[in-house]
């Protein structure tokens, strides 16, 4: 179901700037049950390429955290009809609350969508490493069989598949994985920031089973003090986004 909004139909496009979050999770979810569809956005790109990949993909809305609501000031004075909103954080002027957006509607003002396996879900954007970024169209079946083959992929089971995202939920790495725990009515621990010290007693305290770093993040937390003060017992999947490795020596 989704709420109607004057200027948004289903197969709209929805930008979505923003950290790792409830609130990104919320929209993400809320577009492919809507039928809308979600356009995450890399906002460690320049400003310029935030706008780009924004404007190139069609959004009729943006969702953005206050935060990173100043990579979007350009933006006001040419796409004044983009509906704007804060997902997490105070609101700007120019920006309505989410809550704002989802309040206060009746219950006849839910529609039933009819959404189709191959309708497009995601534009997801690369990173436009030799040339300007490049959307990849996804569908609802691209997403849901993914899923299934990233779970068959790393052996889990929905009793073991609780799942810690630091990665940025914009890059299709971590949200696949978050959507993979989701999917299997597992729980996802969402990190806005990598520190060592903190991710080590989390996977403890939170019970996590596996989850997915850069190298780099793995040698510092192997390198931290704090290392020997936890029990890693529920670790099951140590990824290095390229290369998995070895828990034996955690526990």
């Amino acid at each position: 179901a989704r709420r109607r909004r004057p200027g948004l139909r289903q197969g709209d496009r929805i930008a979505i700037l923003g950290g790792n979050s409830s609130e990104f999770i919320y929209c993400l979810l809320a577009c492919f049950k809507g039928g809308f569809v979600a356009v995450p956005v890399n906002f460690v790109q320049s400003p310029r390429d935030v706008e780009y990949n924004i404007e190139h993909s069609g959004a009729k809305a943006v969702f953005a955290d206050t935060e990173l609501q100043p990579a979007l000031t350009s933006m006001h004075a040419t796409h004044r009809q983009l509906l704007q909103v804060t997902l997490v954080g105070d609101s700007a002027s120019a920006f309505m609350p989410l809550e704002t957006l989802t309040a206060g509607r009746a219950p006849d003002e839910i529609e039933d969508i009819i959404i189709e396996d191959d309708d497009l879900a995601q534009i997801m954007y690369t990173s436009g490493t030799t040339a300007r970024p490049k959307g990849v169209m996804l569908s609802h079946k691209n997403l849901y069989i993914a899923t299934l083959n990233a779970l068959i992929s790393i052996g889990a089971r929905k009793q073991a598949i609780n799942h810690a995202a630091v990665l940025p939920l914009f890059h299709i790495t971590a949200e696949l994985f978050a959507l993979v725990s989701l999917h299997f009515g597992a729980k996802v621990i969402l990190c806005k920031r990598f520190e060592p010290a903190e991710f080590l007693g989390l996977i403890a305290a939170e019970n996590i089973n596996f989850a997915i770093l850069l190298p780099l993040m793995w040698r510092a937390l192997l390198a931290c003090p704090e290392l020997e003060k936890h029990d890693y017992a529920s670790l099951q999947l140590a990824d290095g986004k390229s290369t998995r490795l070895p828990v034996a020596g955690w526990r």
